[in-house]
């Protein structure tokens, strides 16, 4: 009886855990809009438009006002 409650409850908590993704749009040059939170975030990992990392004027040339 335990493992049958145990299951349910499981089985409807998974249900659950899917009502709760967000919609990420990649803007490339590593901005990424985040639907859910009306926020737009910046990928540390992106290494610029020749991949080799860019310094701080260059960066600020190639990002959204």
């Amino acid at each position: 009886m335990k493992r049958l409650v145990f299951a349910s409850v499981l089985t409807l908590m998974m249900g659950f855990s899917t009502l709760g993704s967000a919609a990420l749009v990649d803007h490339h040059n590593g901005f990424i809009y985040d639907g859910a939170l009306n926020i737009t975030w910046y990928d540390f990992t992106y290494k610029g438009p020749s991949n080799t990392g860019a310094i701080w004027s260059q960066a600020n040339d190639w990002s959204p006002a």
